[in-house]
């Protein structure tokens, strides 16, 4: 016995017959994306707006993080902690 035609007068109706329902088994199945911790991402992007200007992230003992300027030598504030230097850094690029 053979399956009978169906016809479809609904172009949505149709898309959505071709597309198929997602296997829930498949979907379960992948692993999840990783994902970094809030912020990450836009860290990551003021690190490549700070170094577009030249200055590349360093960690200087007794003073804390700063950004140097590689080609012209001179460096941002330096900060106790790094989240803080990229902020500072970033302030004082823009200038």
């Amino acid at each position: 016995m053979k399956n009978p035609v169906e016809v479809f007068t609904d172009p949505a109706a149709f898309r959505r017959a071709l597309a198929g329902t997602p296997r829930k088994a498949a979907k379960d199945a992948r692993p999840g994306i990783p994902r970094g911790r809030a912020g990450e991402g836009d860290r990551t992007k003021a690190l490549g707006r700070i170094a577009a200007h030249g200055f590349m992230p360093r960690w200087r003992a007794g003073a804390g993080f700063d950004f140097w300027n590689v080609q012209t030598g001179a460096s941002t504030t330096a900060h106790a902690s790094y989240r803080a230097a990229v902020l500072a850094a970033e302030r004082e690029v823009k200038r």
